[in-house]
Formats: C-alpha cells, structure tokens, sequence
C-alpha cells in the first residue's frame, strides 16, 4: 500500500501541503466508514503538523456530510 498507493499521494505535495493531503484522506476514510483507518490517518496528521482542532473540524464536516447522504 505504501509503495503503490499511499507513497505517491503523500510524496506529492505540489498542490495540497500534506497536513491538507491528510485531511482529504481522513475525510474520504469517514465517507466511506473506515474507523481503524481513520485513526491511522489522524495520527498521520498530527505528525504531519495538524492541530487537534483542525482534525476535529475536518471529522465534523465529513460526518455531517455523511449523515446527510445517509438520510
């Protein structure tokens, strides 16, 4: 996975900075109900520089997104 999916989308990072690479990657994981990797991502972020904050922010927005879909 590293090598093949996740190396190139994180060694990118001439359009979105990592931190926002990280949170796209938090918000498709809740689309798509992905716990265990969320937390997995929200680590990465936080590694990355993002604040706790900043990640609670991005897990509302998905969530609610979500939640909206799922009527």
């Amino acid at each position: 996975m590293m090598t093949l999916v996740y190396g190139p989308i994180y060694a990118f990072s001439e359009i979105l900075p990592d931190v926002e690479t990280s949170f796209a990657m938090i918000a498709a994981l809740i689309a798509i109900e992905a716990p265990l990797q969320v937390r997995w991502h929200v680590d990465g972020a936080l590694r990355h520089g993002a604040t706790q904050e900043e990640i609670d922010a991005v897990r509302e927005i998905a969530e609610s997104v979500l939640a909206r879909i799922k009527g």
